[in-house]
């Protein structure tokens, strides 16, 4: 099985990137620093929106609180004193364990439509990529010919159709059915990208082959093309012969 520490193919955020928002307050300090961002602890009580404009708060390094709510914090050495000047919905990202803050909204609702603009929805954008042949061994190659030759059905979750051939020059489509090979996704119908994968080879399918089709089908591609002319991927092995 191919390793790598990155899909290729995946572009931006998906599916399969954790994406959320995250209410915080602007505080502007008591002391005449300049605005600052703070979240909200988890277990306060909660406010509406108009609740918290103009409220007397408390605030740490990371996080800042009612006064009201939490008079004990007033005398705490690391605690610092401002007044609510607005709320912003920060978005985050979840990326190789990581998170990471990528913008402020000034409203739930701008949250929310920006959320879903930088999501991708299966069945509602479908992906295609053209890459190089060079990204396939000969013996893989010939494999995919054939398929486009006699166009005989694989039953293995992708379907190869032959895109045009002049002066020499084959190029294969591939159409994979059922994108994305993701756990959660093959879950409803019963199958898994494991499973999947040994069905594929059981079938003789090229591994080399099946590792850059399991690749494309993560990253919610669901036409991928091989042209001779095409250019590389960078991230994808290539097979000089």
């Amino acid at each position: 099985m191919l390793e790598l520490t990155t899909n290729p193919f995946k572009r931006g955020f998906d599916h399969a990137t954790p994406l959320w928002s995250r209410r915080a307050l602007a505080i502007l300090p008591t002391d005449g620093a300049p605005l600052i961002h703070r979240d909200i602890p988890v277990d306060h009580p909660y406010l509406s929106d108009d609740a918290w404009l103009g409220r007397e708060v408390w605030f740490t390094d990371t996080h800042a609180g009612a006064v009201a709510y939490s008079p004990g914090m007033i005398d705490q050495d690391d605690v610092s004193h401002g007044v609510v000047e607005n709320l912003v919905f920060g978005l985050y990202a979840t990326e190789a364990g990581r998170t990471r803050h990528l913008a402020d909204t000034p409203s739930a609702q701008a949250a929310g439509e920006l959320l879903e603009a930088m999501r991708f929805t299966t069945g509602h954008y479908s992906r295609s990529w053209e890459i190089s042949t060079d990204h396939l061994p000969g013996y893989a190659w010939d494999y995919l010919a054939t398929q486009a030759m006699y166009r005989t059905p694989t039953g293995m979750m992708f379907e190869v159709f032959p895109v045009t051939q002049a002066h020499d020059c084959l190029v294969i489509g591939i159409k994979l059915v059922a994108t994305p090979w993701t756990t959660c996704h093959l879950k409803s119908l019963e199958e898994h990208p494991v499973s999947l994968r040994k069905e594929q080879l059981k079938a003789d399918v090229p591994a080399p082959l099946v590792d850059v089709l399991h690749l494309a089908a993560q990253a919610d591609v669901r036409f991928l093309v091989f042209d001779p002319d095409a250019g590389i991927l960078d991230g994808l092995p290539v097979y000089e012969e």
